[in-house]
């Protein structure tokens, strides 16, 4: 026995047990949400946000890669095979590694975390990882590296504009980005008894 009103799908926000309840509050109400979940709205303030994430691992561990705002929707990330890297995601409100932690074996589920269903999907061809949201936490997508690979992951979500507004630079490239260094031929000194400079070339 479940209390009236519990929601009875993660697909839907609004699909409760024994009532239907409308998105403005009213029962038998003709409006829906649209795509980015504004009540009997028409699409115009929805936003789709989506890109190309590439970057050389260097070393094994967890490479940060996005954060996905909380109210995105219609989420789908996609990383075409040939890697030994896993994709992997974080609620950032809780800090709670909810799929594919270092132990965990990266194998096709649903995943259910704070109310969303993410359907996590790994192939010998495709890995990818989807939720209609919304989203009621942030996330920050995640690749779990096995050492010296090329990580390529493409990614895409819906929100309003105005939560669009206030987000800057998502993508996480300073912890994609490795550095060594590497010895060079040197020029002749410029003095030949002190006070000069000899460059490294390029």
């Amino acid at each position: 026995m479940v209390h009236d009103g519990t929601q009875c799908s993660y697909g839907d926000a609004h699909s409760v047990c024994v009532q239907g309840e409308c998105c403005d509050g009213q029962i038998a109400s003709d409006q829906q949400e649209d795509r980015c979940g504004v009540c009997g709205g028409d699409n115009s303030s929805c936003k789709i946000i989506k890109g190309n994430f590439t970057r050389s691992t260097k070393k094994p561990g967890y490479l940060k890669i996005l954060e996905i705002p909380k109210g995105a929707r219609h989420l789908l990330i996609q990383d075409f095979k040939g890697t030994p890297h896993i994709l992997a995601l974080t609620n950032q409100e809780t800090g709670h590694l909810f799929l594919n932690e270092e132990d965990e074996p990266p194998q096709s589920r649903v995943v259910i975390e704070k109310g969303s269903a993410w359907v996590y999907s790994n192939t010998e061809e495709q890995e990818s990882v989807q939720t209609t949201g919304p989203l009621k936490y942030g996330v920050l997508l995640m690749v779990r590296s096995h050492g010296d690979s090329k990580v390529t992951v493409s990614y895409k979500y819906v929100i309003q504009d105005r939560l669009r507004s206030s987000l800057e630079s998502n993508l996480l490239q300073e912890d994609a980005i490795f550095y060594k260094w590497a010895l060079k031929k040197w020029s002749q000194c410029s003095k030949p008894c002190g006070g000069g400079t000899t460059p490294s070339e390029p």
